[in-house]
C-alpha cells in the first residue's frame, strides 16, 4: 500500500495551493474543545491497559542514529512526490465504486470486537464529562514557556494555513455519497496487511531508544499554570462546540456494528500492554493551602518603670483610707491607686502582633548597638569598599557579643530570683528548648469563653447531681475543749512580712502588678494593713476578692485541642486576698495545732509533713509485715474533683462542731466562702460571670486547709474498722496485713470501703472507682492466694501502682520507680544540654540541680537499705549531670568531677536524707508517726554509750525487714559520729554529715 517514490512527489500540492487548506484565523475559535469537553476525553483506567508500552520497552524503540537518515526520502525526491493537480482527481475511487465497496451485514460480524467488548469502547452520554483530563491536570500537557515561543506560528502565516470558506464546501463528498464509500467485503481483506507483514512494521529493539524524548526533557514539556489560560478555547466559544443530544444519539454504533470494528481478544495481546503492565496516573486534590496568620491582638497596658516608680511614690497619700466598711475602704483605696495611675503611666491600647521576641533585646546597649551596626551595613553596601566591610563586620561582632552578655545576664536574673521556685524555672527551660503550645486561634473568641465557663461549671453540679445518698454514716466527734471565737488585727510588720514571702504572681484582677507592689510597698503599706483588719474585725471578705479568673490549660500537649474535657481550669485570685488569706491562715494553724485538731496521718498541706513522710509510714508498715511473714493488701482511692463539690453548709458545721471556730472568725470564713465568681480568660476574650456555689477556691490559700477539716470525720471512721489509713490532702490509701489462710482482715478492708463510699456520698464526694487500685505486698505463692480472694470481692490487684508520684511494685524493690526516674531526669538534662552554652556554669548547676538532682533525691528515703546494683541506675544521671556542668568527655574517669563539684553520689545522698529525717525526728520538726518509729537507745545498766543519742535497733530477720526505715535509718543514725548527732541547729547537722559522708567516700 506504500506509493513509489515517483508517485509521492506527485502527492504533494503546489505552496499556493497551502494557502488555500487551511481555516481562516477566526475560525479556528470554533475548532478547539472547551473544558468541559476536555473532561470527556480522558479514558477509563480499565482503558488504559492497552494505551502504551512499558517505560523498559521504550528504551528499545528507539532507532540508531545512523538509522534515522534512511528513514525519509531525500531533499531532491520530496519534489517529486508532489501530485500534479490533474493527477489528484484521480487519486480516489469513482462514485459508483463506492457502492461497490461495502460489505454485507453478514460479513460486518468479523469487522469488530464481540458484544461484551462493546461497554468499554464507547461512552455513555453520562459519562462523557469524566473522559477528559481534570481542570488541575492540564497542568502537565504542554510545553514549557520557552518553548513556546517557537510553536506558535505568526499571524501573516496563519491566514495562509487553511483554505478559503468558498472552498471547504468542494473539499468531501456529499452526504448522499456517503453511503458508497464503504468497501466491499472482498476488498476490506486487500486493505488489511498479512500478520507477516505486521512483524516488518515494528522497529527492532535498538532503533526505540531514539524514538521518543529523554525523560530529562519531559519535564520541561509541562506549562506553567498562568500559561494554561491561553492553551484552551474562550468560554463564548465552548457553546458551539458541543453537539446536540440528538446528535450523540447517531455517534453511537449499533451492536451488531461494534463486532466488526476492533481485534478479537486473542490478538489483543499482540498490540499493547495487559492491564499488569500498565501504570495509572492518579490525582488527587489536596488542600495544602497554609493557614492565615492570626492578626494582632488588642491589648491594654500601662508603660511602667523606674521613673513611674519614683512618681507613684511621691503621689500616693497612704493615709487616704476612708469608708464605712471593708468594701468601701477597698474602692477607696483601689480608686486612690487608679487616679495615680492614670497620671503617671495611662492606659493605653496597642496591637501586638502574634509574634514572639526575645525580651533581652529590649535592653538599652543591645539596641544601640544594633542601630551602629546597621549604620555601618548601610555604609558598606553603598559603597562596596573593603574598609567600610571591615568595620561592618567589627561592628556586627561586638553586637552578637553584647547580645549574648544581655542574654546571659537575663536568664540569670530569673534562675537567681526563682532558684527554689521549680514552676517557674520549668517555665524558662521549657520555653528556651521547646516552642510554645498556645491556644487555637479559633479559641480565642468571647463565645468560645463563655463555652468554656459553662462547661466549668456544669461539670461540678453534674458530679454533684450523680450522687445520690441512699444511707447516712453517724460518726462520733471528739471534743473540743477551746474555741477560736476572733481573728487578731495584725501589725504593719506582719502584713510586709506576709506580702515579701508571697510568690509575685499576678493577673488581670490586680490594680497594681504584685512586682511593682512589693517595690512601692512602704508606700502602700498603712492603707493594705487597715483593709486587712477592718476584714477580721467585721468578719467580712471584701466582694471585690471573691472573683476568679479562670485560664484553661491543655493537660497534655498531644491532646485534642478543640475537646474542652481536655482542659484544666487553672485559677487565679487576686494578689491583695492572698495577702488576707494568709494573715487567717497562720491564726488558724496555731489554734489547730494547739488543740491537735489535725489528723494524724493527714500529711497533705502541712507543716514538716510530705508525700515523702507519707510514703515511708505506709512503706514501713509493709516492710515490717512482710519480715513477719504476713501478706499486706493496700488500696488507693480516688476522688473525682473533691476540691470542686465540697458543700458549704457542711463544711461550717464540720468547722464549728469538729474543730471549735465560732463568732466572727466563722463569719469571716462564711463570707469567704459565699457568693464567689468567676470567669474565663483566653488572650484578651472574657466570658461572662459566672457563680459558685460550692467548693473550695482553687488556687487559693485557705483552700486545702479547709479541705483537710473537711476530711476529718473519715479518718475517725476507718479507724473504727481497725484498719490502717494515711492520707494526703484528697488522696486516702488504705491497707492491711493478714498470714495464709486469715481472709478476716480482706473482709474487713472490704466492708471499710463500703462505708467510705457511703460516707463521701454524704459529703458529696464522689469516689471514682475506675481509678481506685489494688496491690498485694508479700512472697510470691502467698500473694496469690489472697488475689483470688479478691477477685471474688469484685477487687481486681494489679502489679503495681503509682502512688504520691512512686511508682510502688508487689516486691517493693522500686525497679519501675528507678526506671522512671531515669528517664524523666534525662529528658530534662538534654533540654539543659541544649542551652548550656547561653547561660553561666553557675546557672547551669542550679537548672541541674531543680530538674535532675531533684528527681534523685525525691522520696529517696524509700531507697534506704537497697543494694548498690539497685541505685546504679540513678548514679548514671548523676554522672552524666556532672558531666554536661564540666563538659567532660563521655570516657573521662567521674569520680574526679563529682569530688571536684562537692557533689555526694547516690548512695550517700539516701544516707543524707535518712540521718536528716532523723534529726528533725528528734527535735520536733518531722510528722509524729515518724517520731514513734524511733526509739532511743537506753542501756540496762549505765555505759559510755549513754545518753550519746543512739537509737534503738529493731530485730529483722529478712531483707525486707533491713530495708524498713524504721531499721535502716537507726542503724545510719548510729553510724554517725557523735559531734554530728549532737549537732545544734538543722543547718550546723546538714553541714557536719554533708562532710563526714564526702570524706567517707572520697578519702
Amino acid at each position: 500500500m506504500r506509493p513509489e517514490p515517483e508517485q509521492v512527489a506527485s502527492m504533494r500540492p503546489e505552496p499556493k495551493q497551502v494557502a488555500s487548506m487551511g481555516p481562516e484565523r477566526k475560525q479556528m475559535g470554533s475548532m478547539g474543545h472547551g473544558p468541559e469537553q476536555v473532561a470527556s476525553l480522558r479514558p477509563e483506567p480499565e482503558q488504559m491497559a492497552s494505551m502504551g508500552p512499558e517505560p523498559e520497552q521504550v528504551a528499545s524503540m528507539r532507532p540508531e542514529p545512523e538509522q534515522v537518515a534512511s528513514m525519509g526520502p531525500e531533499p531532491e525526491q520530496v519534489v517529486s512526490m508532489r501530485p500534479e493537480t490533474e493527477q489528484v482527481g484521480s487519486m480516489g475511487p469513482e462514485p459508483e465504486q463506492v457502492v461497490s465497496m461495502r460489505p454485507e451485514p453478514e460479513q460486518m460480524a468479523s469487522m469488530g470486537p464481540e458484544p461484551e467488548q462493546v461497554a468499554s469502547m464507547g461512552p455513555e452520554p453520562e459519562q462523557v464529562a469524566s473522559m477528559g483530563p481534570e481542570q488541575e491536570g492540564l497542568d502537565s500537557m504542554g510545553p514549557e514557556p520557552e518553548q513556546m515561543a517557537s510553536i506558535r506560528h505568526k499571524p501573516e502565516q496563519v491566514a495562509t494555513m487553511g483554505p478559503e470558506p468558498e472552498q471547504m464546501a468542494s473539499m468531501g463528498p456529499e452526504p448522499e455519497q456517503m453511503a458508497s464509500i464503504r468497501p466491499e467485503p472482498e476488498q476490506v481483506a486487500t486493505i488489511r496487511p498479512e500478520p507477516e507483514k505486521v512483524a516488518t512494521i515494528r522497529p527492532e529493539p535498538e532503533q526505540v531508544a531514539s524514538m521518543g524524548p529523554e525523560p530529562e526533557q519531559v519535564v520541561s514539556m509541562r506549562p506553567e499554570p498562568e500559561q494554561m489560560a491561553s492553551m484552551g478555547p474562550e468560554p463564548e466559544q465552548m457553546a458551539s462546540m458541543r453537539p446536540e443530544p440528538e446528535q450523540v444519539a447517531s455517534m453511537r454504533p449499533e451492536p451488531e456494528q461494534v463486532a466488526s470494528m476492533g481485534p478479537k481478544r486473542e490478538q489483543m495481546g499482540s498490540m499493547g500492554h495487559g492491564p499488569e503492565q500498565v501504570a495509572f496516573c492518579v490525582f488527587f486534590d489536596l488542600s495544602v493551602a497554609p493557614k492565615p496568620p492570626p492578626g494582632p491582638a488588642v491589648v491594654q497596658r500601662r508603660q511602667i518603670n523606674e521613673s513611674t516608680r519614683a512618681q507613684f511614690v511621691e503621689m500616693i497619700n497612704p493615709e487616704n483610707v476612708s469608708g464605712a466598711n471593708v468594701d468601701e475602704m477597698l474602692n477607696s483605696v483601689t480608686s486612690s491607686i487608679l487616679n495615680v495611675l492614670d497620671a503617671i503611666a495611662p492606659m493605653k491600647v496597642q496591637l501586638r502582633k502574634h509574634r514572639q521576641k526575645a525580651p533581652w533585646r529590649n535592653d538599652d546597649l543591645v539596641r544601640a548597638q544594633k542601630q551602629q551596626c546597621r549604620r555601618a551595613e548601610r555604609k558598606w553596601r553603598k559603597s562596596k569598599l573593603q574598609v567600610h566591610y571591615g568595620i561592618y563586620k567589627a561592628e556586627l561582632y561586638a553586637y552578637n557579643q553584647i547580645l549574648c552578655r544581655t542574654r546571659e545576664r537575663y536568664f540569670s536574673e530569673i534562675i537567681g530570683s526563682c532558684s527554689s521556685n521549680s514552676r517557674i524555672l520549668f517555665t524558662t527551660v521549657n520555653r528556651l528548648t521547646n516552642p510554645p503550645t498556645q491556644l487555637p486561634i479559633e479559641l480565642v473568641c468571647t463565645p468560645k469563653c463563655n463555652e468554656f465557663a459553662v462547661f466549668f461549671n456544669d461539670k461540678v453540679q453534674g458530679i454533684k447531681k450523680a450522687i445520690n445518698s441512699t444511707t447516712h454514716i453517724t460518726i462520733e466527734r471528739p471534743p473540743t475543749h477551746s474555741k477560736l471565737t476572733h481573728f487578731v488585727p495584725v501589725t504593719d510588720q506582719t502584713v510586709q512580712e506576709t506580702i515579701t514571702r508571697l510568690s509575685s504572681s499576678t493577673c488581670c484582677l490586680d490594680v497594681l502588678p504584685t512586682r511593682f507592689l512589693k517595690s512601692v510597698l512602704n508606700s502602700v503599706l498603712p492603707s493594705i494593713t487597715q483593709i486587712v483588719n477592718m476584714s477580721l474585725q467585721s468578719g467580712i471578705f471584701p466582694e471585690a476578692l471573691k472573683t476568679a479568673v479562670i485560664k484553661p490549660l491543655l493537660k497534655k500537649s498531644s491532646l485534642d485541642p478543640t475537646v474542652l474535657n481536655n482542659y484544666r481550669p487553672i485559677s487565679n485570685l487576686p494578689f491583695l486576698g492572698k495577702v488576707l488569706e494568709k494573715v487567717v491562715y497562720q491564726q488558724l494553724t496555731d489554734f489547730l495545732l494547739l488543740n491537735n485538731s489535725f489528723d494524724v496521718f493527714q500529711s497533705g498541706f502541712r507543716p514538716h509533713h510530705s508525700t515523702e513522710t507519707a510514703l515511708i509510714k505506709v512503706t514501713n508498715d509493709i516492710r515490717l509485715n512482710t519480715d513477719d511473714g504476713k501478706v499486706s493488701v493496700l488500696i488507693l482511692l480516688d476522688l473525682s474533683a473533691a476540691f470542686d463539690t465540697v458543700d458549704h453548709g457542711i463544711l461550717l458545721h464540720r468547722l464549728q462542731d469538729w474543730v471549735g471556730i465560732s463568732g466572727s472568725a466563722l463569719s469571716w470564713l462564711k463570707s469567704y466562702l459565699e457568693d464567689r465568681k468567676y470567669f474565663v480568660e483566653i488572650g484578651s476574650c472574657v466570658s461572662d460571670y459566672m457563680g459558685l456555689n460550692c467548693g473550695v477556691p482553687q488556687g487559693s490559700i485557705l483552700g486545702p486547709l479547709l479541705f483537710n477539716l473537711y476530711m476529718l470525720p473519715l479518718g475517725q471512721l476507718i479507724r473504727s474498722n481497725n484498719i490502717s489509713y494515711h492520707n494526703y490532702a484528697d488522696d486516702t490509701q488504705i491497707y492491711v496485713s493478714l498470714t495464709t489462710g486469715e481472709y478476716g482482715p480482706v473482709d474487713s478492708l472490704n466492708h471499710c470501703l463500703q462505708q467510705i463510699s457511703a460516707w463521701m456520698q454524704d459529703n458529696f464526694l464522689q469516689l471514682n472507682s475506675n481509678k481506685t487500685e489494688v496491690i498485694v505486698f508479700g512472697p510470691q505463692k502467698q500473694r496469690e492466694s489472697v488475689s483470688s480472694y479478691l477477685h471474688s470481692l469484685s477487687l481486681k490487684p494489679s502489679n503495681q501502682v503509682r502512688n504520691l508520684g512512686v511508682i510502688m511494685d508487689s516486691d517493693l524493690n522500686f525497679n519501675s520507680h528507678i526506671k522512671s526516674v531515669t528517664s524523666a531526669a534525662f529528658y530534662h538534662l538534654k533540654n539543659i544540654a541544649k542551652i548550656k552554652n547561653i547561660i553561666s556554669k553557675r546557672d547551669l548547676e542550679i537548672l541541674i540541680h531543680a530538674f535532675v538532682s531533684s528527681r534523685l533525691d525525691y522520696c529517696n528515703g524509700l531507697l534506704t537499705g537497697l543494694s548498690k546494683r539497685a541505685v546504679k541506675q540513678l548514679q548514671y544521671i548523676q554522672n552524666a549531670a556532672a558531666g554536661v556542668l564540666t563538659r567532660t568527655r563521655k570516657y573521662d574517669h567521674i569520680s574526679p568531677v563529682l569530688r571536684s563539684l562537692h557533689w555526694l553520689p547516690v548512695p550517700q545522698r539516701i544516707d543524707f536524707k535518712a540521718a536528716l529525717l532523723v534529726y528533725k525526728s528528734l527535735h520536733g520538726r518531722a510528722p509524729k508517726y515518724i517520731s514513734d518509729m524511733l526509739v532511743p537507745y537506753e542501756p540496762s545498766r549505765t555505759l559510755r554509750t549513754s545518753g550519746t543519742g543512739l537509737l534503738l535497733i529493731l530485730r529483722v530477720r529478712t531483707k525486707q525487714g533491713e530495708s524498713a526505715f524504721q531499721y535502716s535509718a537507726a542503724k545510719i543514725w548510729n553510724s554517725l559520729p557523735e559531734g554530728v548527732r549532737q549537732a545544734s541547729s538543722v543547718f550546723m547537722f546538714k553541714s557536719r554529715l554533708k562532710t563526714f559522708l564526702f570524706s567517707r567516700v572520697y578519702d
